[in-house]
């Protein structure tokens, strides 16, 4: 295959890709520093064995791209030179190490070894951030064991997730996606910043990762804040390179479990003021890898997996529930509520019962007699649905002494992931080699961010989380100055968030009496709707119906790298084609909200009426049957999907020792996203 072949098929196919190895250059001279052609450079990987040649040029200069991060034994022949080795050479992820090779007159049968990487300059490009060696990433104290916790360490990267627990970010864990990175003052999220995972984008159109390997399994990755290579150009904001571990010529190996208990745990605040004990927080991350040659220096095999079982206490700060006293509407005046009937509701023009005035309003009610409900008037869906509240069981805060009377110290959060990753790699030769990478996520999350047990809990409860991805790369060596590079994946990031939990699923609108409860044409079956009681913590059963989010994304992305004189010229290319799906059927069981406007003195009055009493009036308005709004949702469903094409040209050209110039130029387009199935509608009149 010709160069001008390969060219022609890189920029008639598709768009960039970023760079997931390392490059090797510099320049092969003489004792007197004039530049020597045709030099043998050969690069030998220790771990595998597997070697990389190229010749230098008519400039001396020697380029060798596509190098997995590792350590590298270099050896330099050329006619009438001694040999030159230099073992130790250290290569990192996306690295461009500048590596001038001096040699020394005399037979090519004599040999010349330095070790170590003395002398190794990094001056290849302009680009700046930190690489996290297998050391940081394995080695440094981390919370939950999550790599990207780390990118704090590099200066200019700032995570700005400031909420967590039980209705914030859940935590540091593997289970998390997260988009709350600013690199060097560029905003967080909305598509600026990209994680990668050995070439792969594992992060959507926002930003957010979906995809955390296990710190075992991790080669290491490095996080560039301020990037000068026409293959970056997509994102403003910063680039996160991951390289996944390959196997070697020897079998290694390793198993873990770190975990904690509550035995060392300090109690809650909140448990305490309650007089509760603390609760339990498990946690055991567990796992293992492995890997060797299948067959020595043909086929190398590597295996990772991690597993995470955790039961946390999320007690929060309390929660309003409704006292038991005032559940049966006969005890209102012991909390120095009064209660009025929205039956005898008129206009107002009495004395005391003004139209208009900081005191006025356009409708009166009269208190109930002996501020009770009767009896006959309390609803008996009322009842069932207060019947399923626990009891209060702390002191009560604020006006009446309601807010805050409720702590669930059992209010526990359930968090389990499973993560497999294997790969694969195969040396065809010198010439050609081959890799293939799978990898796989499924985890359970439940949050009750009300603190109330299923099946009133409502929040992240039975939170679904699913990520596979499969990816295929060959370098070719198509002569001593041209490498050929090919990329192939797909990935599929899934989310399922239930509005309800198992136990509410079960609880039909008819069970609590609820006759002839219309709901969507979206969900298949009547669930108790969602209940909202005016002044206490809600919504009671669910939060929505579901939420279902297909993320799914297919990639190809070829690049050549040709050295010619004392340039290193690369070209590359990326087809990208983008499928997000959104299915929120939203409130399609229905929700009711029962407010203080039609059991308070007039209904032009806040809530804060008569000392802020009036806040609590909704479980009277819930008692008489009366809710104050109540909708369905009936949300449609998309599909939307968008291609992305692009290619670059980047020549990074060595003017002299002291000078390298990145010259690089991109092309791309964007396209709009289109909804499949038509279900979409622009609202824009071209006319």
């Amino acid at each position: 295959m010709s160069l001008r072949s390969v060219l022609a098929l890189l920029f008639l196919t598709c768009a960039l890709f970023a760079q997931d190895r390392a490059t090797l250059t510099g320049t092969v001279t003489d004792p007197s520093g004039a530049a020597i052609p045709a030099a043998t450079v050969k690069a030998t990987d220790t771990a595998t064995n597997t070697t990389t040649e190229t010749k230098s040029t008519t400039d001396g200069v020697y380029t060798i791209p596509y190098l997995n991060p590792g350590t590298y034994s270099i050896e330099v022949t050329a006619g009438g030179f001694q040999t030159l080795k230099r073992d130790a050479i250290v290569l990192a992820v996306g690295q461009r190490l500048v590596l001038n090779l001096p040699l020394t007159v005399g037979q090519a049968t004599t040999e010349i070894t330095v070790t170590g990487q003395q002398e190794t300059i990094e001056a290849g490009d302009a680009s700046r951030g930190l690489v996290f060696d297998p050391i940081k990433t394995q080695e440094y104290p981390l919370n939950g064991r999550q790599s990207y916790m780390l990118l704090t360490l590099t200066p200019g990267v700032i995570f700005g997730q400031q909420q967590f627990g039980a209705s914030g970010f859940s935590g540091t864990r593997g289970w998390d996606v997260n988009s709350s990175y600013k690199f060097n003052g560029a905003r967080q999220g909305n598509g600026n910043n990209v994680f990668m995972i050995n070439g792969t984008p594992i992060s959507d159109n926002g930003s957010q990762w979906d995809f955390a390997p296990s710190v075992d399994a991790i080669q290491e990755f490095s996080a560039m804040t301020t990037v000068y290579d026409a293959q970056y150009h997509h994102e403003a904001g910063g680039v996160v390179n991951t390289t996944i571990r390959s196997g070697t010529n020897n079998w290694h190996g390793d198993v873990y479990d770190y975990f904690r208990n509550r035995l060392l745990d300090a109690n809650f605040f909140q448990n305490n003021v309650a007089g509760a004990k603390k609760g339990r927080h498990n946690q055991n991350q567990f796992g293992g890898v492995f890997g060797g040659p299948i067959r020595k220096d043909k086929d190398f095999l590597f295996v990772s997996f991690e597993g995470w079982q955790e039961v946390v206490p999320f007690p929060g700060s309390g929660t309003t529930d409704v006292p038991l006293a005032l559940r049966d509407g006969q005890h209102f005046s012991q909390y120095n509520i009064t209660i009025f009937d929205p039956l005898t509701t008129h206009a107002c023009g009495a004395p005391t019962e003004p139209c208009s005035g900081s005191n006025g309003s356009a409708y009166w009610r009269n208190p109930f007699p002996g501020n009770v409900i009767p009896t006959n008037r309390i609803s008996p869906i009322a009842t069932k649905i207060l019947s399923y509240l626990p009891p209060p069981n702390s002191p009560g805060q604020g006006t009446a002494g309601i807010s805050n009377n409720y702590v669930n110290a059992n209010n526990y959060g359930r968090y389990w992931y499973n993560q497999p990753i294997i790969r694969w790699d195969h040396n065809f030769g010198d010439r050609d080699k081959f890799n293939v990478l799978f990898q796989q996520f499924h985890g359970y999350e439940f949050r009750s961010s009300t603190q109330y047990p299923a099946p009133l809990a409502t929040g992240n409860t039975d939170n679904n989380r699913t990520f596979t991805s499969l990816s295929m790369g060959e370098t070719h060596v198509i002569n001593p100055t041209t490498v050929l590079d090919i990329k192939a994946s797909y990935w599929r990031f899934t989310q399922l968030t239930p509005g309800y939990t198992a136990a509410a699923q079960a609880i039909t609108a008819a069970s609590v009496g609820m006759t002839n409860m219309p709901h969507a044409p979206t969900v298949s079956n009547g669930v108790i709707p969602n209940i909202n009681i005016g002044g206490f913590t809600g919504a009671l059963f669910g939060s929505g119906s579901y939420s279902w989010s297909p993320y799914n994304r297919w990639i190809f992305t070829p690049s050549v790298t040709h050295t010619k004189g004392a340039h290193a010229l690369r070209f590359g290319a990326e087809i990208s084609y983008e499928a997000r799906g959104s299915v929120s059927p939203g409130n399609a069981y229905g929700t009711w909200t029962f407010g203080q406007g039609l059991t308070q003195q007039a209904t032009d009055h806040a809530s804060t009426t008569n000392g802020g009493t009036d806040t609590f009036m909704g479980v009277a308005s819930l008692l008489l049957g009366m809710p104050t709004s109540g909708s369905i949702d009936n949300n449609t469903s998309y599909y939307i999907s968008r291609p992305y094409y692009a290619f670059y040209a980047q020549d990074d050209w060595k003017v002299n020792d002291r000078l390298t110039l990145n010259i690089g130029l991109s092309y791309e387009m964007q396209l709009a996203y289109m909804e499949r199935y038509n279900r979409m509608a622009g609202q824009f009149d071209m006319s």
